[in-house]
């Protein structure tokens, strides 16, 4: 079972960076390409993949910032 979730967050990735760096969408373009070809699911899916992105760039500024005023 988790392989097979595994796997579906692997291709649900795999897309999502297909039509962002690809296809050159925006993250709203690319999320209703996934629904509407997947389905609520997968949409969901790489929308919490975006989530964490974001949520990686913002703590890496923070640190970056923190490092470079010297705290």
């Amino acid at each position: 079972m988790a392989n097979l979730q595994n796997n579906l967050l692997v291709e649900v990735e795999q897309e999502l960076d297909f039509y962002l760096n690809k296809k050159g969408m925006t993250n709203k373009q690319a999320l209703k390409e996934i629904e509407k070809k997947h389905g609520s699911f997968h949409k969901d899916l790489a929308q919490q993949l975006l989530d964490e992105r974001n949520n990686h760039w913002v703590e890496f500024h923070k640190t970056n910032r923190s490092l470079q005023q010297g705290d």
